[in-house]
């Protein structure tokens, strides 16, 4: 059941330290897929916009080493900064598909220094505009179908390639479940109806397995819905799960289904 509770900005040290460890753990989570995507083939990746992921990955990954460990000068930051982005370089210089960029690494710093410029007192609410896919989560009723549509949108209509999606789903669940785990710590709120980022990721789940045809990605779209609000036993269940990690995958157990059902009725229809 969706709540409309903002998230509470009055804490106990308790609950706040509590959120401190699970941002911790996601500056851990987040490093390490930054690492192991450093090493993906290009030609798994076409057109993929390179100097706008090492930003986009940089902000957020600093902005949640902030959040976490509670360092907010410039001199972690850029150290931090240094090293991961170092690291990255260091493994491309080795691999035979990858070429390492002193230019990439320079994009990281511009990354972690923008990161390093959002007031310490608004993190919090940085993690909220990524969760509510910038705010969208707070438009209104049917704030899940708008959330499912930008995400079809965004696929369709861009160069997204299927395998830059599937790469980016992991990314998406593991902010969702430990953000989302995060703003419930003070037990005050259940699958909060700003809270959009799981819509993305279910969307993002039934597109990965329908046909990639505009009938296909519609069936996809309107059966997520569907699995999403009406949700049966198996999206139920997933719900149960603690913290974040049930907000995310009750959608995702819908995007499956979604999937899994575009896949079929596509295969009995229109073919």
């Amino acid at each position: 059941m969706r709540t409309s509770t903002m998230p509470n900005a009055r804490l106990s040290i308790e609950t706040r330290t509590h959120q401190g460890a699970l941002y911790q753990l996601l500056f851990l989570g987040l490093s390490a897929l930054i690492l192991l995507y450093s090493v993906v083939p290009p030609r798994m990746l076409p057109g993929s916009p390179d100097k706008l992921l090492h930003a986009v990955a940089f902000i957020v990954l600093i902005l949640t080493f902030r959040r976490g460990f509670d360092r907010h000068d410039l001199l972690s930051i850029l150290s931090v900064t240094l090293v991961l982005g170092g690291l990255i370089e260091l493994l491309q210089l080795f691999l035979l598909t990858r070429q390492a960029s002193w230019g990439d690494l320079f994009v990281d710093l511009v990354g972690g220094i923008l990161a390093y410029l959002w007031p310490a007192k608004g993190l919090d609410f940085a993690f909220l505009l990524i969760v509510s896919v910038l705010g969208i989560g707070f438009l209104g009723p049917g704030v899940g179908t708008w959330a499912s549509l930008l995400t079809l949108g965004v696929y369709g209509l861009t160069p997204t390639s299927l395998q830059q999606m599937a790469l980016l789903l992991p990314v998406v669940v593991l902010i969702g479940g430990m953000v989302g785990s995060a703003f419930q710590a003070d037990e005050t709120r259940k699958d909060p109806s700003w809270f959009v980022l799981d819509e993305v990721a279910g969307m993002m789940t039934a597109i990965l397995l329908v046909p990639q045809t505009w009938s296909g990605l519609l069936m996809a779209f309107g059966l997520f819905r569907l699995f999403d609000i009406w949700k049966p036993w198996p999206v139920r269940v997933a719900e149960r799960l603690p913290g974040g990690w049930g907000i995310m995958a009750d959608d995702l157990v819908a995007g499956l289904l979604a999937g899994i059902g575009g896949w079929l009725l596509f295969h009995a229809f229109l073919t």
